[in-house]
């Protein structure tokens, strides 16, 4: 008869004294737990713990799990970054030109602030006064979101002021000087009137009421006060919405004090130019600053 065979026809209470006088030949005061444990292990071999070993179809579910953990991460990243948020801020004095990734440009004076998300740019909330010149794209609007306003534009140019104290909003002023736009109800989105250019619309935030009437050509007011080449440059490109580029580092420590009322931007760049020894040249969109002894 075989072993296994020997040890099926034992009890339990014999197979347990035969395990506990074998240990008693090597281990010295056998421990009856010990001795018990070992009998389970014979009785029920399915209940001892398994080793779990990957076979090929294993390693290749676990990697593709990897790769979707990572993919997952990056794609957030990716999300996070395409839809983080832009905000552009002014201090008192200070004007500046912003150029949008569609060639839209933001005029945005001082005390003023804009903020937009990269994946819509052609989305801003303003908070102050600014000017818009607004590249046309029939299929994308142009939204600008003012106190309770929306200004909605597909290309043209547009001021938004608002005007306020130092409790609250008082006021949200909208003139068109090409093109037109519509004046939207932030909340319900209602179209309140449509404006073209040389219209206005002002909406008074203390009795909800919006009004609208025709400004003609708007006059142009600039102002310096002992102010230097960079902060007159600075101020008149953000009035004029122009771009001007200097062309050398060589720049005259003179200052410029003065008022204009009503003229154009070269009438302008002409009288300031004969004072502070530069001229101006427009090319390809921009204007470039010559100072004296620079390249034609």
């Amino acid at each position: 008869m075989s072993e296994s065979n020997k040890k099926d026809k034992l009890t339990n209470e014999e197979r347990f004294d035969q395990l506990w006088n074998e240990t008693d030949n090597y281990i010295e005061n056998p421990n009856a737990g010990l001795v018990y444990q070992k009998l389970k292990d014979e009785l029920f071999p399915s209940a001892q713990p398994k080793i779990l070993r990957l076979n090929k179809m294993g390693k290749w579910l676990g990697y593709v799990a990897i790769f979707a953990v990572v993919a997952g991460a990056f794609w957030f990243y990716q999300h996070q970054s395409h839809n983080s948020l832009v905000q552009i801020v002014t201090a008192r004095g200070e004007n500046r030109i912003i150029n949008l990734p569609d060639g839209s440009k933001i005029a945005l004076q001082e005390n003023s602030g804009i903020s937009y998300k990269k994946s819509a740019n052609r989305e801003i909330e303003l908070k102050g006064n600014a000017q818009f010149t607004v590249v046309h794209n029939s299929s994308k609007p142009f939204i600008v979101t003012a106190g309770e306003l929306l200004v909605k534009d597909v290309g043209t140019v547009f001021k938004v002021t608002m005007q306020d104290d130092q409790a609250s909003l008082k006021s949200i002023r909208v003139s068109v000087s090409e093109g037109s736009v519509s004046i939207l109800n932030k909340k319900t989105l209602k179209t309140e009137l449509t404006l073209a250019h040389g219209e206005e619309a002002v909406y008074d935030k203390r009795n909800g009421m919006i009004s609208k009437k025709n400004t003609g050509p708007e006059v142009k007011s600039i102002t310096f006060d002992n102010a230097t080449i960079t902060a007159v440059l600075e101020k008149v490109s953000a009035t004029y919405g122009v771009k001007l580029d200097v062309a050398n580092q060589n720049i005259t420590q003179k200052t410029f004090t003065g008022k204009f009322e009503g003229e154009n931007i070269d009438e302008v760049l002409d009288m300031i130019g004969f004072t502070l020894n530069f001229r101006h040249i427009k090319k390809d969109g921009k204007i470039l600053i010559l100072f004296n002894g620079d390249g034609k």
